[in-house]
């Protein structure tokens, strides 16, 4: 594995748009356009590798890889906090790519130690079995899941 550079964001971006999790708060909400998301997502992608949006993404070690992990340190947050928090913010591997996001993440998780985050937290996959049993077989513990729900008027 290896950080993302300039010349991934195109393999990158794509693999976030065909890449869907449909229990994610983009995709999962009926009142959002599908075409309007997908353009989302390939722009956090951008942002991330170009922009600072993420602290660091990781890669295979290949030409145009179309998987990833973006990682956030949360660092500002720390103190408040009372805990050395990461994220492990976006997450997309593509079929071509099927079974890199262990090594991804053991990637990650490794980044995130030297960067001394000690824990690390996800979004949006309390529905996500696949993910859950990575993390778990990784020896990570689901430690709180949330649903937040709105009503529509």
């Amino acid at each position: 594995c290896r950080l993302a550079r300039a010349e991934d964001v195109e393999s990158l971006g794509r693999a976030a748009r065909e890449c869907v999790n449909p229990f994610d708060r983009f995709h999962a909400d009926p009142f959002l356009d599908r075409g309007k998301v997908d353009a989302l997502m390939s722009r956090w992608v951008a942002a991330s590798i170009l922009e600072g949006f993420a602290n660091a993404t990781i890669v295979p070690d290949r030409p145009s890889p179309s998987a990833f992990c973006t990682l956030r340190y949360h660092r500002d947050c720390w103190t408040h906090w009372g805990i050395a928090l990461g994220q492990v913010a976006l997450v997309a591997v593509s079929d071509e790519f099927r079974g890199w996001f262990k090594t991804i993440l053991a990637e990650g998780h490794e980044h995130m130690r030297k960067a001394g985050v000690g824990h690390m937290f996800l979004v949006t996959q309390a529905a996500n079995k696949a993910m859950i049993q990575i993390m778990e077989k990784s020896g990570y513990h689901l430690g709180r899941v949330e649903h937040i729900f709105r009503i529509i008027l």
